[in-house]
Protein backbone atom coordinates (compact mmCIF):
# COMPACT_ATOMS: atom_id res chain seq x y z
CA UNK A 1 0.00 0.00 0.00
CA UNK A 2 1.47 3.51 -0.62
CA UNK A 3 1.72 6.34 1.83
CA UNK A 4 -2.37 6.86 2.66
CA UNK A 5 -3.39 10.43 0.64
CA UNK A 6 -6.61 12.37 1.72
CA UNK A 7 -8.30 11.40 -1.28
CA UNK A 8 -12.11 9.87 -2.11
CA UNK A 9 -13.34 7.89 -4.83
CA UNK A 10 -17.24 7.37 -5.37
CA UNK A 11 -17.82 3.97 -7.16
CA UNK A 12 -21.00 4.03 -9.12
CA UNK A 13 -22.55 1.02 -8.41
CA UNK A 14 -26.03 1.48 -8.69
CA UNK A 15 -27.36 0.49 -12.16
CA UNK A 16 -29.96 -2.10 -12.46
CA UNK A 17 -27.26 -4.03 -15.22
CA UNK A 18 -30.38 -4.91 -17.25
CA UNK A 19 -28.02 -6.40 -20.01
CA UNK A 20 -25.49 -8.76 -18.23
CA UNK A 21 -26.99 -11.89 -16.09
CA UNK A 22 -25.91 -10.51 -12.95
CA UNK A 23 -25.14 -7.56 -10.90
CA UNK A 24 -21.97 -6.06 -12.23
CA UNK A 25 -20.13 -5.72 -9.17
CA UNK A 26 -19.85 -9.45 -8.43
CA UNK A 27 -18.96 -10.23 -11.44
CA UNK A 28 -15.87 -12.07 -11.69
CA UNK A 29 -12.15 -10.38 -12.51
CA UNK A 30 -10.46 -13.45 -12.08
CA UNK A 31 -10.54 -16.73 -9.78
CA UNK A 32 -10.35 -14.60 -6.35
CA UNK A 33 -11.87 -11.30 -7.01
CA UNK A 34 -14.98 -9.72 -8.48
CA UNK A 35 -14.85 -6.66 -10.06
CA UNK A 36 -16.22 -4.45 -7.07
CA UNK A 37 -13.21 -5.64 -4.88
CA UNK A 38 -10.86 -5.45 -7.87
CA UNK A 39 -11.67 -1.75 -7.86
CA UNK A 40 -11.21 -1.44 -3.74
CA UNK A 41 -8.11 -2.75 -3.63
CA UNK A 42 -6.93 -0.35 -6.34
CA UNK A 43 -7.71 2.43 -4.66
CA UNK A 44 -7.05 1.17 -1.31
CA UNK A 45 -3.35 -0.19 -2.54
CA UNK A 46 -3.06 3.39 -4.26
CA UNK A 47 -3.74 4.90 -0.45
CA UNK A 48 -7.17 6.36 -1.03
CA UNK A 49 -8.65 6.84 2.54
CA UNK A 50 -12.30 7.41 2.17
CA UNK A 51 -13.87 5.02 -0.30
CA UNK A 52 -17.48 5.33 -1.26
CA UNK A 53 -19.29 2.61 -2.89
CA UNK A 54 -22.94 3.53 -4.55
CA UNK A 55 -25.16 1.15 -4.88
CA UNK A 56 -28.84 0.05 -5.54
CA UNK A 57 -30.51 -1.47 -2.32
CA UNK A 58 -30.39 -4.82 -4.45
CA UNK A 59 -26.76 -4.92 -4.46
CA UNK A 60 -26.14 -3.73 -1.39
CA UNK A 61 -27.98 -6.85 0.24
CA UNK A 62 -26.11 -9.36 -1.70
CA UNK A 63 -22.51 -7.46 -0.82
CA UNK A 64 -23.26 -7.52 2.54
CA UNK A 65 -24.22 -11.12 1.62
CA UNK A 66 -21.28 -11.89 0.10
CA UNK A 67 -18.61 -9.63 2.13
CA UNK A 68 -20.03 -9.53 5.71
CA UNK A 69 -17.24 -8.12 7.45
CA UNK A 70 -15.60 -6.64 4.28
CA UNK A 71 -14.58 -2.86 5.59
CA UNK A 72 -10.77 -2.45 4.40
CA UNK A 73 -9.53 -0.85 7.27
CA UNK A 74 -12.89 1.05 7.91
CA UNK A 75 -12.17 3.18 4.76
CA UNK A 76 -15.23 1.74 3.04
CA UNK A 77 -18.40 3.68 3.15
CA UNK A 78 -21.53 2.31 1.27
CA UNK A 79 -24.49 4.89 0.24
CA UNK A 80 -27.30 3.48 -1.57
CA UNK A 81 -28.84 5.37 -4.67
CA UNK A 82 -32.85 4.88 -3.82
CA UNK A 83 -33.56 6.05 -7.37
CA UNK A 84 -31.60 4.24 -9.76
CA UNK A 85 -33.45 5.05 -12.91
CA UNK A 86 -32.01 8.72 -12.17
CA UNK A 87 -28.84 9.46 -14.40
CA UNK A 88 -25.64 8.60 -12.77
CA UNK A 89 -25.31 12.53 -11.43
CA UNK A 90 -27.58 11.36 -9.04
CA UNK A 91 -25.64 8.71 -7.79
CA UNK A 92 -22.32 10.76 -8.00
CA UNK A 93 -24.22 13.69 -5.87
CA UNK A 94 -24.98 10.57 -3.06
CA UNK A 95 -21.21 9.58 -3.05
CA UNK A 96 -19.69 13.22 -2.89
CA UNK A 97 -21.80 13.82 0.04
CA UNK A 98 -19.82 11.18 1.74
CA UNK A 99 -16.19 12.94 1.12
CA UNK A 100 -16.09 14.76 4.21
CA UNK A 101 -12.59 17.36 4.12
CA UNK A 102 -11.04 15.36 1.26
CA UNK A 103 -10.04 18.06 -1.44
CA UNK A 104 -10.10 15.31 -4.73
CA UNK A 105 -12.43 12.60 -5.28
CA UNK A 106 -11.91 10.20 -8.16
CA UNK A 107 -15.10 9.32 -10.33
CA UNK A 108 -15.38 5.73 -10.78
CA UNK A 109 -17.27 3.27 -12.80
CA UNK A 110 -18.14 -0.37 -11.64
CA UNK A 111 -18.10 -1.38 -15.27
CA UNK A 112 -14.18 -0.06 -16.14
CA UNK A 113 -12.42 -2.22 -13.61
CA UNK A 114 -9.19 -2.36 -15.67
CA UNK A 115 -8.16 1.17 -13.47
CA UNK A 116 -4.88 0.61 -12.44
CA UNK A 117 -1.90 2.69 -9.93
CA UNK A 118 -0.02 4.02 -13.12
CA UNK A 119 -3.66 5.65 -14.42
CA UNK A 120 -4.14 7.21 -10.97
CA UNK A 121 -1.24 8.21 -9.90
CA UNK A 122 -0.71 9.87 -13.60
CA UNK A 123 -4.17 11.84 -12.40
CA UNK A 124 -3.08 12.84 -8.95
CA UNK A 125 0.29 13.64 -10.01
CA UNK A 126 -0.90 15.81 -12.36
CA UNK A 127 -3.90 17.45 -11.71
CA UNK A 128 -1.98 20.53 -9.94
CA UNK A 129 -4.38 24.18 -10.54
CA UNK A 130 -6.80 22.39 -12.28
CA UNK A 131 -10.91 21.70 -11.62
CA UNK A 132 -10.41 17.98 -13.14
CA UNK A 133 -8.39 15.74 -14.73
CA UNK A 134 -9.11 13.11 -17.76
CA UNK A 135 -6.89 10.44 -19.04
CA UNK A 136 -6.85 10.21 -22.85
CA UNK A 137 -6.15 7.22 -25.09
CA UNK A 138 -5.82 9.03 -28.82
CA UNK A 139 -8.17 12.43 -27.74
CA UNK A 140 -10.71 10.51 -26.62
CA UNK A 141 -11.25 10.59 -22.37
CA UNK A 142 -11.65 7.96 -20.57
CA UNK A 143 -12.21 6.79 -16.93
CA UNK A 144 -11.69 7.35 -13.96
CA UNK A 145 -12.05 11.73 -13.45
CA UNK A 146 -10.39 13.01 -10.73
CA UNK A 147 -12.05 16.57 -9.78
CA UNK A 148 -10.98 19.01 -7.05
CA UNK A 149 -12.46 21.32 -4.54
CA UNK A 150 -14.25 23.07 -6.55
CA UNK A 151 -16.09 20.56 -8.25
CA UNK A 152 -16.59 18.91 -5.42
CA UNK A 153 -18.41 21.71 -3.48
CA UNK A 154 -20.52 22.76 -6.68
CA UNK A 155 -21.68 19.56 -7.03
CA UNK A 156 -22.44 19.35 -3.14
CA UNK A 157 -24.72 22.79 -4.53
CA UNK A 158 -26.53 21.57 -6.93
CA UNK A 159 -29.89 20.68 -6.77
CA UNK A 160 -30.88 19.75 -9.83
CA UNK A 161 -30.67 15.24 -9.99
CA UNK A 162 -30.64 14.77 -13.67
CA UNK A 163 -27.86 16.34 -15.33
CA UNK A 164 -25.30 14.85 -17.39
CA UNK A 165 -21.72 14.58 -15.70
CA UNK A 166 -19.77 15.58 -18.55
CA UNK A 167 -21.98 18.39 -19.53
CA UNK A 168 -21.70 19.50 -15.86
CA UNK A 169 -17.77 19.35 -16.28
CA UNK A 170 -18.06 21.76 -19.20
CA UNK A 171 -17.86 24.58 -16.62
CA UNK A 172 -14.64 24.19 -15.14
CA UNK A 173 -11.43 23.50 -16.21
CA UNK A 174 -9.98 20.46 -17.42
CA UNK A 175 -6.61 18.60 -17.91
CA UNK A 176 -5.97 15.68 -20.37
CA UNK A 177 -3.55 13.14 -19.16
CA UNK A 178 -2.19 11.41 -22.35
CA UNK A 179 -1.81 7.73 -21.57
CA UNK A 180 -1.22 4.30 -24.14
CA UNK A 181 -3.80 2.69 -21.66
CA UNK A 182 -6.85 1.70 -24.12
CA UNK A 183 -8.60 0.56 -21.74
CA UNK A 184 -9.32 3.67 -19.84
CA UNK A 185 -12.08 3.90 -22.69
CA UNK A 186 -13.18 0.22 -22.22
CA UNK A 187 -16.90 -0.31 -19.98
CA UNK A 188 -18.28 -3.75 -19.88
CA UNK A 189 -22.55 -3.58 -20.38
CA UNK A 190 -23.51 -6.77 -22.17
CA UNK A 191 -21.84 -10.25 -21.63
CA UNK A 192 -20.04 -9.96 -25.20
CA UNK A 193 -18.17 -7.11 -23.72
CA UNK A 194 -17.45 -9.10 -20.66
CA UNK A 195 -16.19 -12.01 -23.01
CA UNK A 196 -13.56 -9.32 -24.75
CA UNK A 197 -12.54 -8.46 -21.20
CA UNK A 198 -11.37 -11.71 -20.18
CA UNK A 199 -9.39 -12.37 -23.56
CA UNK A 200 -8.17 -8.64 -22.86
CA UNK A 201 -6.97 -9.99 -19.63
CA UNK A 202 -5.24 -12.95 -20.66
Amino acid sequence: MEVEKNVSVVVLAAGNSTRMTSPKPLLKWDKSLTFIEKIIDTYYFFGCNNIILVFNSEVCKLFHQKYPNYNKDNKLKIVINEYPQFERFYSIKKGIAMCGNNKLCFIQNVDNPFVNNLILNSLYSNIGTNDYCVPTYNDYGGHPVLINSKVINSINNTKENHLKFNEFLGQFHRKNIITEDKTILYNINTPEDYNKMINIKI
